[in-house]
């Protein structure tokens, strides 16, 4: 396979990785969504956000790809079995989930506000 093309499959597999860490938050807003109930689209574009939670999330999601990265799971794996291959995975997502908790313990980070 040429560099060029092995090149932006990983980039493309990357991309990938960060789409689905941005929609698990999504997913993990729904309980949100059902307390409150279904907003409008004009209601869904009043709502305020925080420069800061931004830049937040968008560290996340750069520590997320590094972590991804530094643990080799965008290398090749063609002569590792499925289980050498899982292991990793699980490795990396733990990492990055633990980094997220803590991340989110330091800066006080809820997902919802008390009533």
């Amino acid at each position: 396979m040429s560099s060029r093309r092995r090149q932006m499959i990983t980039n493309t597999v990357k991309l990938f990785d960060l789409l689905v860490m941005t929609l698990s938050l999504g997913v993990a807003n729904l309980p949100v969504l059902v307390k409150v109930g279904l907003i409008t689209f004009a209601e869904f574009f009043e709502i305020r956000i925080k420069l800061r939670n931004v830049l937040v999330f968008l560290l996340l999601l750069l520590v997320w790809n590094f972590i991804f990265t530094v643990l080799g799971l965008y290398s090749s794996k063609r002569l590792s079995s499925h289980l050498a291959e899982l292991t990793e995975v699980i490795k990396a997502t733990s990492l990055g989930t633990l980094v997220i908790t803590i991340v989110a313990f330091l800066l006080k980070l809820r997902m919802t506000t008390p009533l």
